[in-house]
């Protein structure tokens, strides 16, 4: 009988986040988000992997949320394999480069399993929700029990979005 060898190891995996107060006119955000997972890709080199041992490069996520959009939104942009001609199996890793857009509207949606992400996003980060109403929502519609650090870290969040509001209230 043959022992199998067990190996025991960690998988890694690279994430970037991006937030933006919204889409940017001045350029195209895919084009920004394949940039940056191509140097977080190329960026591994030598510092994770040396030679051409290209197997031991690490999955890399980069994650951009932009708020003030029109509507809610998501998107999962990733390689594919389309076969052209024949069907030749090549070896190789379609999962290294992953992009996740996220698109979070004004309004908060309505808590749906298909907008539950949005909802929780938004009530972070609204302008408008006060902290109590915040909290309120994540303890019975996602089982986020507020404790201390939780209930601090909401009403900061509150405070800086009053904070940007004020300042920008002020300038007319």
């Amino acid at each position: 009988m043959q022992q199998r060898k067990r190996t025991d190891s960690i998988s890694q995996v690279i994430v970037n986040l991006e937030a933006q107060k919204d889409e940017p006119a001045a350029y195209h955000i895919l084009n920004r988000a394949v940039f940056y997972v191509s140097r977080l890709v190329s960026s591994q080199k030598e510092r994770d992997f040396a030679s051409m041992n290209y197997n031991d490069i690490k999955r890399v996520f980069s994650i951009w949320l932009c708020m003030n959009m029109d509507e809610d939104s998501m998107d999962y942009v990733h390689l594919t394999d389309d076969k052209l001609l024949g069907s030749h199996s090549w070896k190789g890793g379609l999962n290294l480069i992953n992009i996740v857009l996220i698109g979070i509207a004004d309004r908060l949606p309505v808590h749906d399993e298909k907008y539950e992400l949005h909802r929780l996003l938004g009530t972070l980060l609204s302008a408008e929700l006060p902290v109590d109403e915040r909290l309120g929502i994540m303890e019975r519609e996602y089982g986020i029990l507020p404790d201390d650090k939780i209930r601090k870290d909401v009403s900061e969040m509150c405070n800086l979005s009053q904070g940007i509001l004020e300042k920008g209230e002020a300038r007319g």
